[in-house]
């Protein structure tokens, strides 16, 4: 009987075959838009096909690709620019040591352009075309008059990985740099790419999935040291998205959390992200009330004032909390968190501990968190991840036809896959519903049938509900 991995590796196969046989480019495109989606929230191994943006630049009719006049010879472009996390400031940065650099033009394809104008300061492109083929036309274009592209594109974004294509058929002196920032899950874009710049130890490790060995170079995430005032705070500070926080099977934060409460009467803790419905965390919200504060979001600036307070940081789990772990250590602040999940963005993962060490390593550091570890992990940081060691490696890379540097030590070890090993334990097919809205009712079925012959006890009843519907 075919393992769950199997059955999404098998379906995957399926639908390129429809997407091949889709004589509409637009419906084709729906279907491959579908099927990253799919990719995407289902980390079933793999990575990178190429064969879907071939497939589909096949497809594609004659497009008016005209090279528009420009000062600039560097383009940076990004999906969509948020008005804040870890994806936006690592553009932020990228973008500002270039800046300094270069002249450079920076091209958005969302429409909320303003965020992006606020986050990079300066002038941004965003297209100005309404259908599919003129966008990517007018992308093509703008990019082909261009020496050097810099991508920081979501892992679904065929409209620019086509634009890409299209942009180097016209102009093959260009060079295309790939910001690999969703580093842990499959993506469009590697097809073009001269240069994969890896931001972690977790996207260094899946190189050879993503057959990028040759391409790949470590640049980091560049991290903001925040002065803080000096404060005798008793709070334990955790902040993420919700989800970041949601126990994969047995291996629960808020369990491990739970016990340090139970072990350390003195302790008292604060977790930034956590919704009223997340379940994971009413055992400690109802038992442990008086010493426990959960705040469902707050600005940016209110959260640098709870860190500024509390005593302890500790990391989201199963999944990281990215730049906030590191940024906490480098604020002068002891941390802590769980090394089963991913790791090796910074040396700040040296301070991680095991599911059977975190609750005595927790209450101790809790106790006394003036520790010698804490200081070399933090020295290390500033060596490695300070915002001018990342822009110089960056702009090192981009001047370099060959660049080559050795990764350090806390990106090259070896690292499980630690997402796929979660997804394949809750066993759950999770599905896209955008790009199914727009398919043809044709397709719809046709996509129907091969979802239900792949996996025949799943019920898909909202897709059914949906495709129903549009036949009224």
């Amino acid at each position: 009987m075919a393992t769950f991995k199997e059955q999404t590796n098998a379906l995957f196969g399926d639908v390129a075959a429809l997407i091949a046989e889709s004589k509409e480019f637009d419906e084709a495109f729906l279907l491959g838009k579908w099927l990253c989606q799919h990719l995407w929230k289902n980390p079933c191994g793999i990575y990178r096909d190429d064969n879907i943006e071939n497939l589909l630049f096949d497809k594609l009719p004659q497009l008016n690709i005209k090279p528009q006049r420009t000062s600039t010879g560097e383009i940076h472009i990004a999906t969509t620019v948020y008005a804040g996390g870890g994806h936006t400031n690592l553009m932020r940065r990228y973008v500002a040591s270039r800046k300094a650099q270069n002249n450079i033009a920076v091209l958005v394809a969302s429409p909320k352009k303003h965020y992006a104008e606020d986050a990079f300061g300066c002038n941004v492109i965003r297209l100005q075309s309404i259908e599919q083929l003129e966008r990517i036309s007018e992308s093509a274009s703008l990019i082909a008059a261009h020496n050097r592209a810099v991508l920081y594109i979501h892992p679904d974004d065929l409209e620019t990985a086509l634009a890409i294509k299209a942009a180097k058929a016209i102009n093959p002196a260009l060079r295309v740099t790939f910001v690999n920032h969703s580093d842990h899950v499959f993506s469009v874009g590697f097809s073009d790419t001269d240069l994969v710049a890896e931001i972690s130890g977790y996207g260094w490790s899946l190189r050879q999935s993503r057959q990028s060995e040759q391409k790949s170079v470590f640049v980091g995430i560049p991290l903001s040291e925040h002065h803080l005032e000096s404060s005798t705070g008793k709070q334990a500070l955790t902040a993420a998205s919700s989800y970041k926080f949601k126990p994969n099977g047995k291996h629960s934060l808020p369990k491990l959390l739970a016990e340090v409460l139970k072990k350390s009467p003195s302790f008292e803790l604060t977790v930034v992200g956590a919704k009223f419905l997340d379940i994971w965390w009413w055992p400690i919200r109802l038992r442990y009330r008086r010493r426990t504060t959960f705040l469902k979001h707050m600005p940016y600036t209110g959260y640098l004032t709870l860190l500024a307070k509390c005593k302890i940081y500790i990391d989201s789990f199963p999944v990281t909390g990215g730049t906030a772990f590191p940024e906490a250590l480098m604020s002068d602040k002891a941390v802590i968190g769980i090394s089963e999940g991913m790791s090796g963005y910074s040396p700040a993962d040296d301070l991680k501990v095991g599911f059977d060490e975190f609750v005595s390593h927790c209450a101790n550091l809790y106790d006394n968190p003036k520790q010698n570890a804490q200081i070399a992990a933090r020295q290390k940081c500033r060596e490695y991840l300070d915002a001018d060691q990342v822009g110089d490696r960056l702009n090192t890379i981009l001047a370099s036809d060959n660049p080559n540097f050795t990764a350090p030590e806390f990106v090259a070890k070896p690292q499980s896959p630690v997402f796929e090993y979660s997804w394949q334990q809750e066993g759950k097919l999770l599905l896209s519903f955008r790009p199914w809205k727009k398919l043809s009712k044709t397709t719809q079925k046709r996509l129907l049938k091969v979802l239900k012959q792949v996996f025949p006890k799943q019920n898909f009843w909202v897709y059914r509900a949906q495709h129903w519907l549009t036949r009224l």
